[in-house]
């Protein structure tokens, strides 16, 4: 089936399910997620070593590409595999497992595009809902508690059973503040607030 196809500049290779391996599609993808029950994937087993390595891989290069990976053997070749591996018998393989599929490069970006407006669109009503939820009565406790939820939630592993207002009460408006803005929204910096403050 790709024999003639592995050199048409007009075919591209997407992942179907490349949002199960996503964390986020709102910036540039710098990792992926591989789920644990991947084993338990009926079609991911029925795949030999090589053949596994090939779709990790391919996901790499959709991550890379937009999940819009050129269908040129040589690229494909050069970018995921030592050489010695059937990349015809592996892809016709992958995509009768539904694990990738080949489309017009106009048809991967419809299907990314309408995918991208539903998630923002999910995105807005569960901001509205947290808004709506978390109002405050403009103290500064009530600002400082909207603030830590709202960064917890923003957190790649949010922190479960979290109550910024018990933390507040315990340790006080300034410290909890003071912390917050010197640990902001960095990298780890939520770790190391709750570290500052002793909570873990």
């Amino acid at each position: 089936m790709f024999l003639f196809l592995l050199m048409d500049s007009d075919k591209f290779i997407t992942i179907p399910d490349m949002g199960h391996y996503q964390h986020y599609n709102d910036r540039n993808i710098v990792w992926l997620k591989f789920p644990l029950n991947i084993l338990q994937d009926y079609n991911f087993s029925c795949l030999t070593n090589a053949e596994r390595w090939i779709f990790t891989g391919l996901l790499i290069l959709a991550a890379r590409n937009g999940n819009a990976i050129p269908l040129q053997s040589s690229y494909i070749l050069k970018q995921i595999s030592n050489g010695r591996i059937s990349l015809e018998k592996t892809l016709n393989k992958l995509e009768s497992k539904n694990l990738i599929a080949v489309k017009p490069l106009a048809e991967c970006y419809q299907v990314a595009s309408s995918k991208i407006k539903e998630e923002k669109r999910e995105d807005k009503i569960k901001e509205e809902d947290v808004v709506s939820s978390n109002k405050h009565d403009g103290s500064d406790e009530s600002k400082l508690e909207f603030e830590l939820n709202d960064w917890n939630s923003r957190q790649p592993s949010p922190v479960e059973n979290f109550k910024p207002i018990n933390i507040i009460g315990k340790h006080g408006v300034e410290k909890v503040g003071g912390l917050l803005k010197e640990y902001g929204p960095k990298n780890n910096g939520f770790y190391l607030f709750l570290k500052g403050l002793g909570e873990y």
